[in-house]
């Protein structure tokens, strides 16, 4: 099943309850963060009221890339790495311009909207792949921006930059210290 079949909030009333609700959230941010700043986590964290989160799943990452850069992202996202691109909610599409693709069960978004800044070295997303050799081949033989990465002793890996810089280490555990 795909990410967005079976769930529920892409519907026409959905969408407009998510622009409202987006129109709400910027509008508001910087007034919450004045009145909820710094004296309102030090009073929760004085009174002891901490709520257990009961995490489901991971939903979605937001990656940035410059603005225009459409024609570049579909041939990295969808071309090179084969990511099948999903229909946004309308409601979105008037706020933000976005591109969102399937990935494993959840989405990545790559997100146009400025600023944009280039990113740090150091952030990354880190998958766990099967047949890395046979990956970073076909990779660089597609002309892929590959760096690798410091060996270690329990797998093999590699980074993977898009064509903005943003980095994505690919993993293979070694099946004798799988457990």
């Amino acid at each position: 099943m795909s990410y967005v079949e079976g769930r529920e909030g892409f519907g026409a009333d959905a969408e407009q309850s998510c622009q409202r609700y987006a129109s709400h959230l910027y509008e508001t941010m910087h007034e919450y963060r004045k009145r909820f700043g710094e004296e309102y986590n030090k009073s929760i964290a004085a009174s002891g009221a901490v709520m257990k989160i009961e995490y489901q799943r991971l939903n979605h990452i937001t990656i940035a890339v410059p603005a225009g850069e459409h024609d570049k992202v579909r041939a990295f996202y969808g071309g090179l790495l084969g990511l099948k691109e999903v229909e946004r909610p309308d409601a979105l599409n008037k706020v933000f311009d976005l591109i969102w693709y399937e990935w494993f069960d959840i989405l990545l978004h790559l997100e146009f909207t400025p600023p944009w800044t280039t990113p740090a070295q150091n952030r990354h997303v880190g998958i766990e792949i099967k047949n890395i050799d046979r990956v970073r081949a076909s990779l660089a033989q597609q002309g892929a921006k590959i760096l690798e990465a410091v060996a270690m002793p329990d797998r093999e890996r590699f980074y993977l930059l898009d064509p903005f810089g943003n980095y994505f280490e690919f993993i293979e555990i070694n099946n004798s210290t799988k457990g």
